[in-house]
C-alpha cells in the first residue's frame, strides 16, 4: 500500500509539474524523431521545446531510466547477458517489435494507462491491471 501511494504522490507532482499525468510513451517518442533527424532519415521539427532535455515527459523518462539501473545495480542484479541461441535474437526483435506496434497502435504504454490511472482511481486502470495480469499468465503459459 505504501508503493502505491508513493506512486500516487509522485503522479501528483509530475501533473502539477508537466500539466499531464506520467507517460513515457510521448518522451520515447521525442527520442525517435531526433535520432532520425540525426541519421537523416526524417526531417523533424517539433514544436518549441521539443529538445531533449527541455522536454518534460523526456526528463521524465531519464529518470525513470535511471531509475531502474540504479535498481538493478543496488540489488545486484544488473549484467551484460549475451543470448545463447541465435533464435533468441529473433525472439528480442520480435518481442520488441510487437510491443512497439502495440504502444504505438494503443496511442500509449502500461504507466499512463495503468500506473497513472491506478494513483488517480480511474476505473480502466483497474482494468488493465485484470489484463496485465491475464496477459502476464498466457505469456508465461507459452514460453
Amino acid at each position: 500500500m505504501r508503493y502505491i501511494t508513493l506512486l500516487g504522490i509522485l503522479n501528483v507532482f509530475f501533473l502539477a509539474w508537466a500539466l499531464k499525468p506520467f507517460t513515457i510513451f510521448s518522451g520515447f517518442l521525442n527520442w525517435g524523431h531526433h535520432i532520425y533527424e540525426t541519421v537523416g532519415l526524417a526531417d523533424f521539427t517539433g514544436p518549441p521545446g521539443s529538445n531533449l532535455l527541455l522536454n518534460k515527459t523526456s526528463v521524465g523518462d531519464i529518470g525513470l531510466l535511471l531509475g531502474a539501473f540504479t535498481a538493478a545495480v543496488l540489488s545486484n542484479e544488473f549484467r551484460i547477458r549475451k543470448p545463447l541461441t541465435k533464435s533468441e535474437y529473433l525472439e528480442g526483435f520480435l518481442g520488441g517489435f510487437l510491443m512497439a506496434l502495440g504502444t504505438v497502435l494503443s496511442v500509449g504504454c502500461n504507466w499512463g494507462g495503468f500506473f497513472s490511472a491506478i494513483t488517480v482511481l480511474s476505473l480502466h486502470g483497474f482494468l488493465m491491471f485484470i489484463g496485465l495480469i491475464v496477459g502476464g499468465w498466457l505469456g508465461l503459459f507459452f514460453s
